[in-house]
């Protein structure tokens, strides 16, 4: 085993020390390191004999480098920088052949699974281990440059370190190539599609998936959603998932388009028997099998999407950056029934000017991204014909664009909405609210906005 001497300086992987110490390897600390002192390790006298020698005893240096202060004051964040550690990540990097890096957990039990495969750490996988310290270094020394930054009012900088996840089968169309990236340090819902699947994906079968899980977080388990064209086409939320499936396939084929279905659950044989060649993808947490006929198969091992702190979107070579939209889709309308909590929900996560129509936990209609709010809630009591008149009396319809017209209204009403969601704040409030009594509906304000332009 070459690895027999390793320099320790972190606190948060002291559990596996005792894994390293098993392999009978020999742990040094320096003498100034605050280390739990119930493990036996050496004390080091002198670390700064490493760069005046420039030499080392040390087969593998686990180093963690702690991140800078939050505190935006200069004096505090000049001394916070750290010097020591991060001269020794890269002698490291520079001499990787001999030293092996380690920065994250991750890093540490790659290295002890090889140990415990073949007594050493492969020259390749030190390549990838003193790449991803130098990455650290990056991180370490972007974030204190942008706190600097602000302390000194001069320019704002904001550094993006974007890590490559897979290449993808196409972009947007078959001829381009594309690739998939995150943000480094975040979590992102591409990491939990399984890859095998991964890489037969195109970039629009990503903006698909991506837009579902955005609403599906918010939903119970074994609902279903039907996308198309990075756009939500149809929701169904019952306690039945064959059901749920049945509907958004229904949708899907009345729609004459090829979408794609995304369940949260295990896709079994039972709603495998539902899916019809109108389906180009499915999306599921499991899938049993192979799902019949043409469409793709992607597994994804979690639903609850984690909220971004910041939305990009690319402008040429510039960005807009803004704010995640947390607000709550409900805003003041507090006393809503489960479908009409289920229209705001959905409604949030639409294009801009765009209406839904929803019944018994399910979407009766769904128009996304029209030209106005009110156009769109003309297409969606246009499309009502496609449906049964049962189907559609008594359902709840959101939009998220004020509504100036009474005479929408009264459309919505002739074909049985029995409640319009809105969010208010025209002059016109109180006279749509007095048509809307005289029309026997309820027109409820929420008083939030979640227009999506991008």
């Amino acid at each position: 085993m070459n690895i027999k001497k390793v320099l320790w300086m972190s606190n948060g992987m002291v559990d596996l020390l005792p894994t390293l110490m098993d392999f009978g390897i020999n742990v040094f600390v320096p003498k100034d390191f605050e280390c739990p002192s119930d493990f036996k390790f050496h004390r080091l006298e002198n670390l700064n004999r490493i760069f005046l020698e420039e030499t080392s005893e040390f087969d593998m240096m686990v180093i963690e480098i702690p991140s800078p202060s939050n505190l935006r004051d200069e004096e505090i964040l000049l001394n916070s920088i750290e010097t020591d550690r991060s001269d020794l990540v890269k002698f490291c990097v520079k001499n990787y052949r001999e030293i092996v890096p380690v920065v994250d957990r991750e890093g540490l039990e790659r290295v002890i699974h090889h140990i415990e495969e073949c007594g050493d750490v492969p020259l390749q996988e030190r390549r990838k281990l003193s790449l991803k310290a130098l990455l650290k270094l990056i991180d370490y020394y972007t974030k204190i440059h942008s706190m600097l930054s602000e302390v000194y009012a001069s320019e704002k900088f904001e550094h993006l370190i974007l890590e490559k996840i897979d290449d993808l089968l196409y972009g947007e169309n078959p001829h381009q190539e594309a690739s998939i990236y995150k943000l480094m340090g975040r979590r992102t819902f591409l990491e939990g599609i399984e890859p095998s699947t991964r890489i037969e994906l195109s970039s629009n079968n990503l903006l698909n998936i991506h837009e579902a899980l955005r609403l599906m977080k918010h939903l119970p388990n074994h609902s279903a959603i039907l996308c198309a064209h990075g756009s939500i086409r149809a929701v169904a939320t019952l306690d039945d998932p064959i059901e749920n499936v049945r509907w958004v396939v229904r949708i899907c084929e009345r729609s004459r388009m090829r979408g794609s279905v995304v369940f949260k659950g295990k896709i079994d044989g039972n709603i495998k028997k539902l899916l019809s060649d109108s389906v180009y993808m499915v999306v599921a947490e499991d899938i049993e099998g192979e799902i019949p006929g043409p469409a793709k198969s992607v597994k994804v091992r979690n639903m609850s999407i984690e909220d971004e702190k910041n939305v990009y979107h690319s402008l040429g070579n510039g960005f807009v950056k803004f704010d995640t939209d947390f607000e709550d889709a409900q805003g003041k309308a507090k006393d809503l029934n489960a479908d009409g909590k289920l229209a705001v929900t959905i409604s949030k996560f639409l294009r801009s000017a765009s209406a839904v129509m929803v019944k018994n936990g399910m979407s009766i209609g769904l128009v996304n991204n029209a030209s106005s709010a009110s156009e769109a809630l003309k297409y969606l009591i246009f499309s009502s014909k496609d449906f049964e008149e049962d189907e559609v009396k008594g359902c709840t319809v959101a939009v998220d664009e004020t509504i100036l017209e009474k005479e929408i209204l009264d459309s919505l009403r002739r074909i049985g909405v029995e409640t319009l969601i809105e969010p208010g704040g025209s002059r016109k409030d109180e006279e749509l609210l007095e048509t809307a009594k005289n029309l026997g509906m309820k027109l409820l304000f929420t008083g939030v906005r979640h227009f999506r332009h991008l």
